[in-house]
């Protein structure tokens, strides 16, 4: 059995991450020329309504009852990638460990970023006229 390579067991462990991220793309945030040059490639329904990304399956339209299933199983998910991380540990050189959880947190940090200008905006834009 070969062994899993350093970046095969990141991408894994990054996976856990971009799992089941729900988004949501204002219209009055793109310029009225995105529309004029792009606006036939982009669905009817694609902005004002919330969608979910599911890394194997893709984009999708946002269920409730779905998501608020599969985000109850986030935590878990977190859990396991820090048990896999302190597994990992014990087989790496400190130099080997030390990169990669560099690289995970910067992910983590890089996603959280995203995650809160995306909440700010989606405040400023959807407050009641």
């Amino acid at each position: 059995m070969s062994e899993e390579s350093l970046d095969t067991f990141f991408d894994n462990i990054v996976q856990v991450l971009m799992k089941d991220l729900a988004f949501y793309i204002s219209s009055d945030i793109i310029p009225d020329i995105v529309f004029e040059k792009v606006g036939s490639q982009i669905p009817v329904h694609f902005f004002d309504e919330i969608y979910i990304l599911d890394i194997h399956q893709g984009f999708g339209v946002f269920e409730i009852e779905e998501f608020n299933e599969r985000l109850i199983q986030k935590p878990k998910l977190f859990e396991k990638t820090i048990f896999q991380l302190l597994k990992k540990r014990k087989e790496l050189d400190d130099f080997e460990f030390d990169y990669i959880l560099e690289k995970y947190f910067d992910k983590v940090e890089f996603y959280s970023a995203i995650v809160n200008w995306l909440s700010i905006n989606l405040s400023l834009y959807n407050k009641p006229n």
